[in-house]
């Protein structure tokens, strides 16, 4: 038999791959240079800004004086086609900003509860302004406690805009806003409730106008944001006409204007309070009157007489005294 014979195959050694290979790339930088950022000048665009929001400001500062001249003087001292200047209106809106502390510290002391209900009403929206968050289309979604108390802050801006009107046609209100009194006891009087109502209703603008704010920046629906702030703008604008009515008239109570002397040789010393279109308006004090209040007898040493006489050719000019120094007597 043949013999069988074991043959050893050798297994093959393993196949050692290659390394691998690690391109590396490099952009070649453009051969065509960069272009240099331009920065514009802006100076000229807030210069032009800031021209026209002083020219603003002068406006409305003019129109309110003017609309407080017409609306709320001229009235009050009975002759309601009192004419003012168009430069007059300038200066009575800067009498009024300068005589507004004033009136607002005599509010405070003539009417302490309107004066503190006044600041709450300011400090709400302003401390509300400070935990107003934004939040932008597209993004996280509101939590529900923010959306919840941004609703209830349009609800109360509107609910603020309705009690802001309701005091500008309150009869408490319009119940201090008496006319020129008949006699000149009552001059003080008549000058502390205008001093009250005037505080009280620059208070009311400052109200307003954060509330205006306050809604422009709630997080709430498009609808909502528009409801409410038809209530605020509209208070605004209500109580910015009021309030150039009450401090126009305290303004220009207040304000020095030209005593003189007739020409018929009397020494009855008269104010001057302005002119119409065909007419000089004067104030003179008559002695010893007596007028029926309540059905009863009342007798006042000084009684105020309002009058239009022709325009004179020259007056004598003595002094200068305000409405409240001439009904107290007050040597000019």
């Amino acid at each position: 038999m043949n013999q069988l014979t074991r043959v050893k195959i050798k297994a093959s050694p393993p196949m050692r791959m290659p390394p691998r290979t690690k391109v590396l790339l490099v952009r070649q930088p453009s051969a065509r240079p960069a272009r240099p950022i331009e920065h514009k000048d802006k100076t000229t665009t807030h210069l032009a800004i800031g021209v026209i929001v002083a020219l603003g400001v002068i406006g409305i500062i003019w129109l309110m004086g003017f609309l407080g001249y017409r609306l709320g003087f001229a009235p009050i001292v009975r002759v309601r086609d009192l004419l003012a200047e168009p430069s007059g209106g300038l200066a009575t809106g800067i009498i009024m900003l300068i005589s507004m502390p004033k009136v607002i510290l005599q509010a405070g002391i003539h009417q302490t509860p309107g004066f503190m209900l006044a600041f709450l009403l300011i400090a709400i929206p302003g401390a509300s302004l400070a935990a107003v968050k934004s939040y932008p289309g597209g993004g996280p979604r509101i939590p529900t406690v923010v959306f919840v108390f941004a609703v209830a802050g349009a609800v109360a801006s509107a609910l603020n805009g309705i009690f802001l009107i309701w005091w500008t046609v309150s009869g408490y209100r319009h119940g201090m806003l008496n006319e020129l009194p008949f006699l000149a006891m009552d001059g003080g009087q008549w000058l502390k409730d205008l001093e009250t109502v005037s505080g009280l209703d620059a208070l009311a603008v400052v109200a307003a106008a954060c509330w205006v704010v306050l809604v422009m920046r709630l997080p709430i629906p498009m609808w909502m944001r528009a409801l409410s702030a038809s209530f605020s703008f509209f208070a605004l604008l209500v109580v910015s006409v009021a309030m150039s009515m009450s401090n126009a008239t305290v303004a220009q109570i207040t304000t020095a204007r030209s005593v003189y002397l007739p020409e018929d040789g009397s020494l009855e010393a008269r104010l001057v309070i302005g002119s119409t279109r065909t007419h000089f308006v004067i104030m003179r004090l008559e002695d010893s009157v007596m007028y029926l209040d309540d059905d009863a007898a009342r007798y006042g040493d000084k009684a105020i007489v309002v009058e239009m006489i022709d325009r004179p050719n020259s007056l004598r000019v003595i002094g200068s005294q305000s409405i409240v120094e001439y009904l107290e007597g007050e040597t000019p």
